[in-house]
């Protein structure tokens, strides 16, 4: 995915270039080795509402392609896409709880958020649906033991965290990119006044060159050709005249 910040509505195609079609490709692999992994662990396992967590677990993937699709487009649609995104993540982590496989969804999660949103929202956002995430686990499994999902909850913090950070990290290298590439710009573009000047300069210097040689080399020949007409006599005289 090719995305960077948003600052804010309205969304005027500002989710781009932090990923690329590597990135993307690598999220599909990380969400169908979640889907790959739920299916052989559940086979012949009637756990929880488990198509309703297929439900989810689809039409995440659906909108994570299309979130990349609407920012590409520069859609205004791109916005409730990752809410939307963002609420199916977290139905299939809570629908899952028995599952701790469907944790990473939430990292794919936090990477849109960490690209999609300013930092300061983006990190409230990956802890909230972190928190969400397992107390809605908790309370699907029926309660009980609180520490597991505690555990499990921090561990996928952890990677989101990371996520976040590279993210951030990959933003500040091409803000610094654009940067340099503005300052290269107007250092070209001060050379480039800097040698019109001076070709203008130069112009300007040898004009007046021109102008004092010829002006002297006129005047001399002024000063000459009245001493001749006051001196030369005979036919040569009218020719001076």
């Amino acid at each position: 995915m090719a995305w960077v910040v948003i600052h804010g509505p309205p969304y005027a195609g500002r989710v781009r270039s932090t990923f690329d079609r590597v990135g993307l490709a690598s999220a599909g692999l990380a969400w169908l080795a979640v889907g790959l992994t739920t299916l052989t662990a559940t086979l012949g396992v009637r756990a929880g509402p488990l198509w309703l967590w297929w439900v989810c677990y689809l039409a995440f993937g659906i909108t994570y392609v299309a979130t990349d699709i609407a920012d590409r487009r520069n859609s205004p649609w791109v916005v409730p896409i990752i809410w939307l995104q963002i609420l199916l993540g977290l139905g299939s982590v809570v629908l899952g709880a028995f599952l701790g496989i469907g944790g990473v969804l939430l990292v794919l999660t936090a990477v849109t958020i960490s690209a999609a949103f300013p930092s300061r929202r983006a990190l409230a956002l990956i802890v909230a649906q972190s928190v969400v995430a397992a107390i809605g686990g908790w309370l699907v499994e029926g309660g009980g033991a609180v520490m597991p999902y505690v555990v499990l909850a921090l561990a996928f913090l952890s990677f989101e965290l990371f996520a976040f950070l590279m993210v951030v990290s990959m933003r500040e290298a091409e803000a610094a990119r654009a940067e340099i590439a503005s300052a290269h710009a107007e250092l070209q573009a001060a050379q480039e006044r800097l040698a019109e000047s001076s070709r203008t300069a130069e112009r300007l210097r040898i004009a007046r060159d021109l102008h004092d040689a010829i002006g002297h080399q006129l005047t001399a020949l002024a000063v000459n050709l009245d001493v001749a007409a006051r001196t030369v006599s005979g036919p040569g005289a009218d020719h001076l005249l």
